[in-house]
């Protein structure tokens, strides 16, 4: 074992570590009590697993020029975040040092530690939104750098309620915020038809994937117009300048859970102020030059459970 230097502290006991290119620390993976003056005061890094929610010891991470990136914690400690006092064991950084989100829980789930295990040691927290206050149970929050709320990131069954540019909507899984407020997404707490530039279409995901809250079903531009969504049944069929005709259609993935479960992979749709993207490389399509029509498919749409380790 030997020691790395740190801006915030010496790290002692370190049992692995990687640097970069200058020699300054990327990650660092110590088994001894450690104290970092961090500017959220006094931090004790993750330094001992166990044997149901830490198997290992999680690594600090720290960016190129030396300032956290991420930081596990030994235990829950409450940190003054820019919108009050939050339990954390996981905090991420952007480079200015700012903190750009909080975990109030880190355990990795197995076939012995499922994700109720896991919600069970935390409870509903109020976050104050740029909609008013909420009471939910999230799995982490995160900050635009200017300290105001970028998303929230919900844990199963949970939901949000929103106020939305299309009405009133519940939302699972998680919703986000431009910087100045706006809403800039959300996913539905069920199938969500929607009037879109082109036609009504049905807005849902049935599986998310990276289960986070920052990027959603249905996306909002700043001055709340319609940016995109994302639809598990219905197609567009794009009539060319041309003549020619292309068909855009949800495609189909295997479950997280069960390779056995055939589960619709939403379509992408984006709209700007006057064409249409469509499909995964956003191929972009003129309202002014082409004609668009909706379809429905017969598309398999049951929501995945959220995780593998459901009891």
């Amino acid at each position: 074992m030997h020691s790395v230097s740190t801006r915030y502290g010496l790290l002692e006991g370190v049992d692995a570590a990687a640097v970069w290119p200058d020699g300054t620390p990327r990650s660092v993976v110590v088994i001894r009590r450690n104290v970092l003056e961090t500017p959220f005061g006094p931090l004790v890094p993750h330094y001992e697993a166990d044997e149901k929610r830490h198997l290992r010891v999680e690594p600090i991470h720290f960016h190129r020029d030396g300032t956290l990136k991420s930081l596990p914690l030994q235990s829950r400690t409450v940190i003054r975040t820019p919108l009050g006092d939050y339990p954390a064991e996981l905090l991420t950084f952007y480079s200015s040092g700012r903190l750009c989100r909080l975990f109030p829980l880190n355990g990795k789930l197995t076939g012995f530690w499922s994700w109720r295990d896991e919600r069970r040691l935390t409870e509903a927290m109020r976050v104050e939104t740029p909609q008013g206050e909420r009471t939910v149970a999230f799995i982490n929050i995160n900050f635009h750098e200017s300290g105001r709320l970028k998303s929230l990131t919900l844990w199963p069954e949970e939901t949000l309620e929103l106020l939305t540019p299309l009405g009133p909507a519940t939302a699972r899984i998680g919703a986000s915020f431009h910087d100045d407020g706006s809403l800039e997404s959300f996913e539905p707490a069920a199938p969500m038809e929607i009037e879109t530039p082109i036609g009504r279409m049905t807005a849902f995901d049935p599986d998310p994937e990276g289960l986070c809250g920052d990027v959603n079903s249905v996306r909002f531009a700043p001055d709340g117009s319609l940016a995109g969504l994302l639809t598990p049944v219905n197609t567009v069929t794009v009539k060319l300048p041309d003549g020619g005709r292309r068909l855009f259609e949800p495609g189909s993935k295997t479950g997280l859970c069960d390779e056995g479960e055939k589960l619709s992979a939403p379509l992408h749709v984006g709209f700007t102020p006057d064409g249409v993207l469509l499909g995964p490389k956003a191929q972009a399509f003129s309202r002014a030059e082409c004609g668009f029509t909706v379809g429905m498919g017969l598309f398999p749409v049951i929501a995945a459970a959220f995780p593998c380790a459901d009891e």
